[in-house]
């Protein structure tokens, strides 16, 4: 476990499987989380940054 936050920034995540992810210490910017013609981005049970969701 990192103390340190993380930061993903104009990452592609279509189509991908992200169920259970933790994205809670993780600064996010310009992210693509948009199905892709082949499958559907899986969002299941993510834990997203409470700060950045206002």
């Amino acid at each position: 476990m990192s103390l340190l936050p993380s930061i993903l920034w104009g990452t592609n995540f279509s189509g991908a499987d992200l169920s259970n992810a933790d994205f809670t210490q993780t600064l996010l910017s310009g992210l693509n989380f948009s199905d892709s013609p082949r499958r559907s981005t899986n969002l299941t049970n993510v834990r997203w940054p409470v700060e950045q969701l206002r």
